[in-house]
C-alpha cells in the first residue's frame, strides 16, 4: 500500500503527518485549526493559521517537535490540542493513540464513546467535558479533568471524572490507579494548552466558574507538584522552590 507523506516547514519548526493508506476524505477526520512555537524559556515567537484546514485522515500519524503546539479540530466539533514533543496518531472514529507527550481535549455531547490509547493502556470516555492525557514514563496515562460530567469507563468499571482531579492510569489492563486534588485554577493559569490559542474554547468561562468554586474548598496549598509515574504504584512529588 503507498504511503504519503507531506512535511509542512515554518521558520525552525515541521509538523509531519505520515499515512499507511486511506481511503478518501469522507467522513471522520481531524482539520488543523493554528499551531505555535515556543522558544525555551517558553515564550511565544510565532503563532499562525497559515495553514488551517489541512486534513489530518484516519490512518495518520502526527508528531510535534520539542517547542510547537497544535490545535485541531474534528469534522464533529471536538477540539483537540497537542503539547510539544507529542506522537499521535487518528485509528478510527472517536479513536487517537497517543504515544508521548500531551493532548487536550474538548469534547461535546456525542453518544458514541472516545477512546484514548496509550503505549500500554486503553481508556474510553463518554458524556461531555474537557480533560488533559499526558503520556508517563511506565506507559500508563495521567488524566486531569478540567470541565464537564465526563465518564471514564474502564474494563468492568465506570468512574466519573470529577474536574480538578488527577487520575493515573497504570498501564497492562485498564483499572483506575491512584487520584487527588490539583489546584485547577492555577493549572488553568499557567497550562500552554489552555492560554497559548484563541479564540478560547467553548467551555473557557465554565473552566474558570468550576475553579472559581474549587477554591473556596482549598484551605491549604503546599509547593509539592506531581510529576512523572514511574512504576505502576508510585508517583513524584516535586517540592517547588518559592
Amino acid at each position: 500500500m503507498r504511503k504519503s507523506v507531506f512535511t509542512l516547514t515554518l521558520s525552525l519548526w515541521s509538523l509531519i503527518a505520515v499515512s499507511s493508506g486511506f481511503g478518501n476524505s469522507r467522513g471522520y477526520k481531524f482539520e488543523v485549526m493554528q499551531w505555535l512555537e515556543q522558544d525555551a524559556k517558553g515564550n511565544i515567537v510565532s503563532k499562525t493559521n497559515e495553514y488551517a484546514g489541512i486534513q489530518l485522515l484516519k490512518g495518520q500519524a502526527t508528531v510535534t517537535r520539542p517547542g510547537l503546539q497544535l490545535e485541531l479540530r474534528s469534522s464533529i466539533g471536538e477540539i483537540v490540542r497537542l503539547g510539544a514533543d507529542t506522537h499521535f496518531s487518528l485509528l478510527h472514529d472517536r479513536q487517537i493513540k497517543l504515544l508521548k507527550g500531551e493532548m487536550l481535549f474538548y469534547l461535546p455531547q456525542s453518544q458514541a464513546p472516545f477512546r484514548i490509547h496509550g503505549p500500554q493502556t486503553t481508556v474510553e470516555i463518554t458524556q461531555k467535558g474537557v480533560l488533559v492525557a499526558q503520556v508517563t514514563t511506565n506507559g500508563g496515562l495521567k488524566l486531569l479533568s478540567l470541565q464537564g460530567s465526563i465518564h471514564l469507563h474502564l474494563e468492568g468499571e465506570n468512574h466519573d471524572l470529577e474536574p480538578g482531579k488527577l487520575y493515573f492510569i497504570p498501564p497492562g489492563p485498564s483499572r483506575l490507579g491512584k487520584h487527588l486534588h490539583f489546584n485547577l485554577k492555577l493549572f488553568l493559569e499557567t497550562t500552554g494548552l489552555v492560554q497559548n490559542f484563541q479564540p478560547s474554547l467553548p467551555v473557557q468561562k465554565k473552566m474558570e466558574n468550576t475553579a472559581f468554586r474549587q477554591s473556596f474548598f482549598i484551605h491549604k496549598q503546599t509547593r509539592l507538584f506531581v510529576g512523572d509515574a514511574k512504576s505502576e504504584e508510585d508517583f513524584d512529588l516535586l517540592l517547588l522552590k518559592p
